[in-house]
C-alpha cells in the first residue's frame, strides 16, 4: 500500500500542474486512495467540465516519473506518516486498523514499508495497476446525457483489460475474538507524555437498526461521559465517544486522550470500565420521555436536505463504493429511529453469556464438537428440547487442556434476553 501512496502523490503533483488554470476558474478536484483503488473527484461548472475531465484522464494516463521524483515523494511521505503517528489518537487508530484490516496496511505499517521501496518496484506497480482495471463512475448535476456519456467513454480508454469480477478488491475485516483484549504500544516520541486510551467494541455487520442504535447511544452517552471522566476525574484534555463503520462492520468506541505523567493507563482503563457499568444502570432507569426526545433530535438530523451538490454526490458515491446502493438511507434510518424503545437500547450490544462447568473434552477438539456438546447439555440436562442450535453465537474452551479432566466452556448466545418486568 505504501507504493500506492507514492503513486497517488505523484499523480496529485501532475494534476496540480495540469489543472492549475481550471482551479483558478473555480473547478475542484481530489484524489484519494482506498482499499478498493483510487477515487478521483471533479466538480465545477458544467460548461467545461468535460474538457477538464479529459485533461485529468490524459494526465493520469501519460504520467512520466523519474527516480528523483520518486525519492522526493518517499521522503515527503515519511514526514507525513510520522506527523500523523505523533498524534496519539491517530497512532491508536493505526494500531486498531492493523489488527483488524487484513488487506489495508495501517499508516504504521506503511511507514515501515517505505525503507524497502525501490524505483523499479514503483514502475512495476504502475504497469500492473493499468494492466487490468475496473472503472466505476457517477455523474450528477446539470450535465447533459451526451457529456456524461462522453466522459464515460474517456474512462473506458484507460482499461486495457477488464478486471475479472472474482479479482475485485474486497475489504476484509477480521472478527475480534470474544472477551477483553488489550494492545499496548509505546509512543513514537519518547519525550511526549500525551497518550490515548481507546475502548473499541466490535458489533458485527451493520444494519439500519444498529446504525440508529449507535447514533442514539452516542447522543445519550456524550454528556455523562464528559461530565464524569473529563470534569469530575479530570482525566484528559479530550474525552469523547463515537460510532465506527469499518467496511460495513459496525463498532463503537470511547476515547480518552490524557498525559501519562498524570494518570497511568491502568487507572484510566479502570475508570472507563467503571463508567460503562454506571451508564448501563442509567439506561435501566432512562425515562421513555427522555429517549423519545433524543430520538426526535436524531430524526431531525436524518431528515436534512443536502446542503450542496458535493454533499449529495458524496452520499450517493458512498453507496456505490460499498455496493449497498441504498440511496434513501436517511429515510430508512428515520423509520428505524422512530421504532426504538428503551428496552432495545438497554439490551443493545449485550448478549447472554453462560459459563458451563464439568464438560469433559478431547484433545484437539474442534469448535463444532464443543458446540454439539453444549447443545446436548442444554437439551438433556436443562430439558430444553426445542432449543435451536442457531441461537449459539460461539462456544469455546478456556484454560489449558488436561488429559482426562473437565474444562470449562464459555457460551455466547445470539439472542438478546428481554428485561424482566
Amino acid at each position: 500500500m505504501a507504493l500506492g501512496d507514492v503513486f497517488l502523490t505523484l499523480v496529485l503533483h501532475e494534476l496540480t500542474e495540469t489543472l492549475h488554470n481550471a482551479t483558478l476558474a473555480g473547478y475542484e478536484y481530489s484524489v484519494e486512495d482506498s482499499p478498493e483503488g483510487i477515487i478521483f473527484f471533479l466538480g465545477g461548472y458544467s460548461e467545461k467540465i468535460k474538457v477538464v475531465a479529459r485533461d485529468s484522464i490524459h494526465a493520469m494516463q501519460t504520467l512520466q516519473i523519474d527516480e528523483e521524483s520518486f525519492t522526493a515523494v518517499v521522503s515527503h511521505l515519511k514526514q507525513v506518516y510520522m506527523d500523523s503517528l505523533l498524534n496519539p489518537f491517530e497512532c491508536a487508530r493505526a494500531v486498531r486498523y492493523s489488527l483488524m484490516e487484513a488487506k489495508d496496511p495501517s499508516i504504521l505499517e506503511r511507514f515501515e514499508q517505505l525503507d524497502y521501496l525501490a524505483f523499479p518496484k514503483l514502475l512495476d506497480y504502475i504497469a500492473e495497476f493499468y494492466r487490468t482495471l475496473f472503472v466505476e463512475a457517477m455523474v450528477t448535476g446539470n450535465l447533459s446525457l451526451k457529456d456524461a456519456t462522453d466522459i464515460g467513454e474517456m474512462l473506458k480508454k484507460l482499461v486495457k483489460k477488464p478486471l475479472a469480477e472474482k479479482d475485485f478488491p474486497k475489504p476484509c475485516v477480521l472478527e475480534l475474538p470474544p472477551g477483553e483484549y488489550k494492545c499496548l504500544v509505546p509512543a513514537i516520541n519518547k519525550e511526549d507524555t500525551n497518550s490515548c486510551v481507546v475502548h473499541y467494541f466490535q458489533q458485527g455487520p451493520g444494519t439500519f437498526l444498529s446504525t440508529c442504535l449507535n447514533d442514539t447511544l452516542v447522543a445519550l452517552m456524550t454528556e455523562p461521559l464528559f461530565n464524569i471522566l473529563r470534569t469530575k476525574h479530570q482525566l484528559g484534555y479530550s474525552v469523547f465517544c463515537q460510532t465506527s463503520d469499518l467496511h460495513g462492520i459496525s463498532g463503537f468506541m470511547i476515547v480518552v486522550e490524557s498525559q501519562a505523567n498524570k494518570f497511568s493507563m491502568n487507572h484510566i482503563d479502570e475508570l472507563m470500565n467503571s463508567f460503562l457499568v454506571d451508564f448501563e444502570k442509567m439506561l435501566e432507569k432512562l425515562p421513555a420521555e427522555k429517549l423519545n426526545s433524543v430520538i426526535e433530535n436524531q430524526r431531525s438530523l436524518l431528515t436534512y436536505e443536502d446542503g450542496d451538490l458535493y454533499g449529495e454526490a458524496s452520499r450517493y458515491w458512498q453507496e456505490i463504493v460499498t455496493g449497498a446502493y441504498v440511496f434513501n438511507r436517511p429515510e430508512q434510518q428515520t423509520i428505524n429511529e422512530l421504532g426504538l424503545k428503551v428496552n432495545e437500547l438497554e439490551q443493545y450490544g449485550r448478549r447472554a453469556n453462560v459459563k458451563v462447568f464439568g464438560l469433559r473434552d478431547k484433545k484437539d477438539e474442534t469448535s463444532a464438537a464443543t458446540v454439539n456438546a453444549v447443545i446436548e447439555i442444554i437439551r438433556t440436562k436443562l430439558n430444553w428440547r426445542e432449543f435451536n442450535p442457531s441461537q449459539i453465537d460461539v462456544a469455546h474452551r478456556i484454560d489449558p487442556y488436561r488429559n482426562n479432566a473437565d474444562r470449562s466452556v464459555i457460551v455466547r448466545f445470539s439472542f438478546i434476553r428481554p428485561r424482566l418486568k
